[in-house]
């Protein structure tokens, strides 16, 4: 029988340490496996249905492959820590893996064994592949390829205590989705507009002046009052322009609008996971008009 313990099969980057306990039981350890997937070919239709297509078949050019590298154990009373699936809860760490190392990351394969040669030798092995898209947009030209032992040691500190900001704000959890899925956008302005619907979500008080009102509160949430304040709000209000041409269908010459907000939601997200706290609507004005100070 298989373990009841989820692994999540990491591609994309390294890590700098061998292993490393996350706490409550989940840990991450280095690995490796190969996930390929190469394109056959069949010339005959099966004899009957849902049996195999006959011979002979022809290799296709191209096809899929990952290096695995590093694995993710869930374990199997992750639902009364986080009352959640353990897919849910998988999910998060690698968002939060994702966060801090960068989104080449990829959540290549879920498992019900650990990823080794052991593994293979079981009847009742169950791989899953999960982030397979062949196509990734490079949200960060800076992204790492070694998950940092600081990163981890972020983790450890965030994952369970964040989880409940995931729980009891869906805006939040809006924000963290765009955030982590916008690399699989096939085009600059899709994933542009998915990072801003995360902002407009969380940032948003109304339709009305929407450009102006989005782009000061979010520079009165990250800076301080004064000209910082005014500085932040003035590049983010450009940021809008290029999403408002990817809404309309304009063409996006630069990607330097993509990276920019990539860094704005993910410098958002990062000061939210680091307070604990997802700002009410009530608080985000009190930060523009300056009550905050008080």
């Amino acid at each position: 029988m298989g373990t009841s313990e989820l692994f999540v099969g990491i591609s994309g980057v390294g890590c700098e340490v061998d292993a490393f306990d996350l706490g409550h039981g989940v840990s991450l350890k280095t690995t490796y496996a190969h996930l390929m997937a190469p394109f056959m070919v069949a010339f005959a239709r099966p004899e009957q249905a849902g049996q195999p297509h006959p011979v002979p078949w022809a290799a296709a050019s191209g096809g899929l492959a990952f290096d695995i590298q590093v694995e993710v154990t869930i374990p199997s009373d992750i639902a009364g820590t986080l009352e959640c699936e353990n897919t849910t809860a998988a999910w998060w760490i690698v968002a939060l893996l994702r966060l801090r190392a960068g989104p080449r990351l990829r959540a290549t394969v879920l498992s019900n064994y650990a990823l080794t040669k052991d593994a293979a030798s079981s009847n009742d092995l169950h791989i899953q592949p999960l982030e397979v898209t062949p196509y990734q947009l490079m949200l960060d030209p800076e992204s790492k390829s070694q998950i940092l032992l600081g990163d981890l040691e972020w983790i450890k500190d965030h994952w369970l205590p964040s989880f409940s900001l995931l729980q009891d704000s869906p805006k939040f959890s809006i924000l963290v989705e765009s955030l982590d899925q916008a690399a699989y956008n096939q085009r600059t302005q899709l994933a542009l507009l998915m990072l801003w619907t995360g902002l407009e979500e969380m940032f948003s008080p109304s339709r009305s002046e929407l450009r102006y009102r989005i782009s000061s509160l979010i520079a009165s949430y990250l800076e301080p009052p004064g000209h910082s304040r005014l500085v932040r709000q003035k590049a983010i209000a450009k940021l809008y322009d290029s999403r408002s041409a990817a809404a309309h269908g304009r063409e996006i010459k630069s990607i330097e609008p993509l990276w920019e907000t990539y860094y704005l939601v993910r410098e958002t997200v990062l000061k939210m996971l680091d307070e604990q706290h997802v700002p009410s609507r009530t608080e985000l004005e009190e930060r523009l008009f300056g009550a905050d100070a008080q």
